[in-house]
């Protein structure tokens, strides 16, 4: 995969001029959809243990009566087409086999992913289907404060430590790629209260802000069986196993709210968690066994590139599917608090 090394020019703003006009818009049909419930405690205590995919989320309808969701979504195809060029450039020589390669092998398939094609991905997981991808909470506090710097393309501060630093690009390659493919990002519940000291209530807020607007992303692309319930991440081809040996395995985990997370993340099914906490890192292979892999989102952009998946933003001739729905930019953006664009 590329370096990253190559100093990036920042992209111009989509701007105003060629703004839709304000007016009514509706996403999504008013139909029980794909939810977290969280099972919570007192306001001031930490959500206990737990989260769940609630499939009898009631009806809603949400209406944008300002058309700023829909001026937003503009940055979903800046970024793609950025990431694609930065990529191109970075690869330099290696571009052509690189195409040569994927060419040979067929086109990847997309927009979804096949399970069977990546077991650092998907473990033994069979079929195809979503990405899901679990945000750590250091990763949701970085988003806060350079979340809009990544949608622009305005390079990072050279302040940030190399770990930061590259966890960040990793993380803006990653937003560029789930804006072509079907990745669902996902924040569990016990993010909004995952902290070493109380948080202030305006942290708090824009924690279950950022919250709601995941999920209102998650509404957008969630497929239904019969009309009414929405799809979980699918466990075909993992094990069983009985609570004893999960209890056992969530020990390599450092206990507390780390554990608590990891444990979120292993029921709900994703298939992910991006994290750059080492505690949780060094129990990531551990937790293989429960269908979860742990990683750092340079990490995984590794495995994405191995696999094919970034071949779509190379050359056009793989970008062969609709793209999803982008009103999941306006929300992702929306989950920055003061964003700015």
């Amino acid at each position: 995969m590329p370096s990253h090394s190559t100093p990036r020019q920042p992209r111009e703003s989509p701007g105003t001029a060629d703004a839709a006009p304000d007016h009514l818009c509706c996403y999504g049909p008013p139909s029980a959809r794909f939810a977290w419930r969280p099972i919570r405690a007192a306001p001031d205590t930490e959500l206990v243990e737990g989260s769940q995919f609630n499939f009898d989320a009631p009806d809603v309808l949400y209406i944008d009566l300002t058309g700023s969701y829909t001026r937003l979504e503009k940055w979903g195809a800046q970024l793609a087409s950025f990431a694609g060029a930065w990529i191109r450039e970075e690869l330099g020589d290696e571009l052509g086999p690189a195409i040569a390669a994927g060419m040979a092998m067929g086109a990847p398939v997309g927009p979804d992913f096949d399970y069977a094609g990546s077991m650092d991905l998907f473990g033994t997981r069979r079929g195809r289907g979503p990405l899901y991808i679990a945000w750590d909470t250091n990763l949701l506090i970085d988003y806060f404060d350079f979340g809009a710097r990544l949608w622009r393309g305005e390079g990072l501060p050279e302040s940030l430590e190399e770990g930061n630093y590259l966890a960040l690009e990793g993380l803006e390659l990653l937003l560029a790629l789930w804006v072509v493919r079907d990745i669902r990002f996902v924040l569990l519940p016990q993010v909004i209260s995952d902290a070493r000291k109380r948080l202030s209530d305006q942290r708090r807020r824009d924690r279950i802000n950022a919250f709601q607007e995941f999920v209102g992303a998650l509404r957008l692309v969630s497929s239904t069986t019969d009309g009414d319930n929405l799809e979980a991440p699918s466990r075909a081809g993992l094990l069983e196993l009985p609570n004893r040996i999960i209890d056992d395995t969530l020990q390599a985990v450092p206990a507390g709210l780390d554990r608590q997370l990891v444990r979120a993340a292993v029921r709900s099914g994703v298939h992910v968690m991006i994290t750059k906490d080492r505690g949780m890192l060094r129990g990531a292979q551990a937790l293989r066994r429960l269908g979860l892999a742990i990683t750092d989102p340079q990490e995984l952009l590794e495995w994405l590139f191995a696999s094919g998946s970034y071949h779509c933003l190379l050359d056009p001739r793989f970008l062969y599917w609709p793209m999803p729905d982008q009103q999941r930019i306006a929300h992702l953006i929306a989950a920055i608090p003061d964003h700015g664009l």
